[in-house]
């Protein structure tokens, strides 16, 4: 039996499979993640980039991991610079309705304000008044 390993009970063969290819979970983020530059690209609507990543959780073969892109255009390494930083802050920042960055934005401005007048008043002596007689 030339090409056949023995693994535990399993019986492995590096001839290639005939039929299906089955995929794990690392297979099924690798497709979730370019799924999810295509959508930070805007090749995807939300409703699409929603149906497909639910489509590639539930896959369990390659061809069903390829048919869920099928009409989308090869990535680059999805590892591959700086772009993926990118993409993934521009997918986030589109996820965020306008109100809600609007309140991030002045949240903060609020709370920035607040540490300096703490660091303010704590360089004041915490409001105390260090020159007066007591007498």
């Amino acid at each position: 039996m030339s090409g056949t390993k023995r693994v535990g009970q399993q019986t492995t063969s590096d001839a290639p499979a005939t039929g299906p290819i089955r995929v794990g979970n690392g297979e099924r983020q690798v497709a979730s993640e370019v799924l999810s530059r295509h959508y930070a690209d805007g090749r995807l609507t939300l409703e699409e980039f929603d149906q497909r990543v639910g489509a590639v959780w539930a896959a369990r073969t390659r061809s069903d991991l390829a048919a869920v892109q099928h009409d989308l255009p090869r990535l680059a390494d999805p590892e591959a610079g700086p772009g993926n930083r990118l993409a993934s802050l521009a997918l986030v920042l589109r996820q965020r309705t306008l109100p809600a960055v609007v309140a991030t934005v002045v949240l903060g401005s609020l709370l920035l304000l607040l540490l300096l007048r703490l660091v303010l008043w704590a360089a004041d002596g915490f409001g105390g008044d260090a020159h007066h007689d007591v007498g």
